[in-house]
């Protein structure tokens, strides 16, 4: 019988998701907090943009591992029953 994944395993992947689409929309459009917001806070050099896109990367990596490690935790308790 197939273990169902826990309701955590689907929010770290669509948290995962969610930071990977935000990381690229940062690569693509840097300027999208200026015009979403209305505001330069960087002065439109573009410092403010490559930090968010660090912070975004790290969070997907991070939920992206946890995923994993729920994935991994599900499939090892299929083996155990």
């Amino acid at each position: 019988m197939a273990r169902r994944l826990r309701t955590r395993f689907w929010l770290e992947l669509g948290l995962a998701a969610l930071s990977v689409s935000l990381a690229a929309l940062t690569l693509i459009r840097r300027d999208w907090i200026e015009l979403f917001f209305s505001i330069e806070p960087d002065g439109a050099d573009g410092s403010l943009e490559l930090g968010i896109l660090v912070v975004f990367v790290a969070l997907a990596l991070a939920f992206s591992g946890l995923a994993r490690t729920e994935w991994r935790r599900s499939r090892a308790g299929m083996h155990l029953s």
